[in-house]
């Protein structure tokens, strides 16, 4: 508000002066502990996402299907398998990207759940 109120010449931005400020300790993103949400197609990379997780000891919380229009004409059993999402339980990053992410590649989709649960 002081900055706003072009009163910020006699106070410091962060109250104290830009010197007298320690560095910020960080985590990088390996550390974080949280949920994901996780998206695959097809009954191979559903089964292989599903036995990395329990390798990992990773709870899978919610699992859902997704609906999907078939672009293809093709029956294979690969395609027949429609989208299916899981919420995985708390799990550390760098465990879920070792067990399933890096494994997988492009095969799988992941978004941080973010939130009190």
């Amino acid at each position: 508000m002081d900055l706003a109120r072009n009163n910020g010449a006699g106070a410091p931005t962060f109250g104290m002066p830009l010197g007298e400020l320690s560095t910020m300790v960080t985590a990088g993103m390996e550390q974080r502990v949280g949920r994901y949400y996780l998206r695959v197609s097809g009954r191979a990379a559903l089964e292989r996402m599903m036995t990395g997780l329990k390798a990992a000891s990773i709870d899978v919380q919610q699992t859902s299907k997704l609906v999907q229009k078939a672009q293809t004409t093709h029956r294979d059993l690969e395609h027949s398998c429609p989208s299916v999402a899981v919420i995985t339980g708390v799990a550390q990053e760098a465990t879920l990207r070792a067990a399933v992410l890096e494994p997988m590649g492009d095969t799988v989709a992941m978004i941080r759940v973010e939130g009190p649960w």
